[in-house]
């Protein structure tokens, strides 16, 4: 597991058949490809989602933070939006101690997300509109023809889908 977390404890069981290289998951994938390329559609769905369409007009707060980690992964992993209990370790870098996480959440939103304020945050959302949004086909560049048109995840997309359907109709619709 050279590259993998290394994780101990109840939220570092590996899903059966991964050969201890992902991480149990409620949608069955065993290979790391299948669960980078799930994790990155929902996470490109999260940002349609929250940052263009629904980013609070008020101060952020951690449990802000939690709540869209469950909203980006809580189709796939029961722990997600919740402070992690366990100790981690990847290629050798040990992240925070998870005795620790409750103090540094608290730490950052004090030091950083309180200081961030509500205007500077509503900055930052206009321009990552900006910066990531697609381009309209009724807008001006739309019109020309320049740029490219990504198609919009439906909103429900990021709902809990039922297993059946197979992880992939989580990156689609």
């Amino acid at each position: 597991m050279t590259d993998r977390y290394q994780v101990t404890g109840a939220e570092g069981e590996f899903e059966p058949g991964s050969n201890e290289q992902v991480l149990r998951n409620r949608v069955g994938i065993q290979s790391p490809d299948d669960m980078a390329d799930l994790e990155l559609g929902l996470l490109a769905q999260f940002y349609d989602e929250v940052l263009f369409d629904r980013f609070p007009d008020r101060q952020l707060l951690v449990q802000d933070l939690k709540s869209w980690h469950h909203l980006w992964l809580g189709n796939v992993y029961s722990w997600a939006g919740q402070e992690r209990s366990v100790n981690m370790v990847k290629s050798g870098f040990m992240f925070a101690a998870a005795g620790q996480i409750s103090r540094l959440l608290d730490e950052f939103e004090v030091r950083y997300l309180m200081r961030l304020g509500t205007s500077q945050a509503r900055l930052h959302r206009s321009d990552s509109r900006r910066t990531f949004r697609p381009l309209r086909p009724d807008g001006p560049a739309g019109r020309r023809g320049h740029g490219r048109q990504r198609r919009r995840p439906q909103r429900a997309s990021l709902m809990w889908a039922k297993r059946s359907e197979g992880w992939r109709s989580f990156c689609s619709s």
